[in-house]
């Protein structure tokens, strides 16, 4: 079994929530400007143009406000160590002999993976089928996931 830095965990995972922070932000700014663009016109579609922009604009700032309260949950959760799974562990899996980590993150900051000591870190949101799957389970307990077995190996 590999040992992982929990904290190199979460920095690197906080690495990345920021990235998408800031992504997510740019595209704000643009929907704003082209609201702001097509307010300038004075045919009938600007009007129903500049509501759906500065929609998604709020839209987008409703999944920023996610990953910003993911980003802090999981600095808080940095030295927790739970007997049961849940937001903000680190999950060892074996299946068939091989292990495979997940990192279980609040909803809408998962979707991407890490690399730490080599090894590959599926960053899993609570409510994507794999982090529901895992959730809530104990150290040795084996779990089903699209009809596959795995057996939790280790939590961190």
């Amino acid at each position: 079994m590999t040992n992982f830095n929990k904290q190199q965990v979460i920095s690197e995972v906080l690495q990345e929530l920021e990235k998408r922070r800031l992504e997510l932000s740019a595209n704000v700014e643009q929907f704003k400007k082209s609201a702001s663009e097509s307010s300038k016109s004075t045919e009938s579609w600007s009007d129903s143009s500049r509501s759906q922009f500065n929609m998604m604009a709020g839209a987008i700032q409703n999944d920023i406000r996610a990953v910003e309260s993911a980003a802090i949950l999981l600095k808080n959760s940095a030295s927790k160590v739970a007997k049961v799974t849940g937001v903000g562990s680190l999950v060892f899996v074996e299946e068939n002999n091989q292990e495979k980590y997940f990192f279980i993150v609040p909803e809408s900051a998962g979707g991407f993976s890490v690399i730490t000591d080599g090894k590959e870190i599926f960053v899993v949101a609570l409510t994507s089928p794999i982090g529901n799957t895992l959730i809530n389970k104990r150290l040795g307990e084996l779990v089903l996931f699209n009809d596959r077995n795995l057996k939790i190996v280790s939590i961190l």
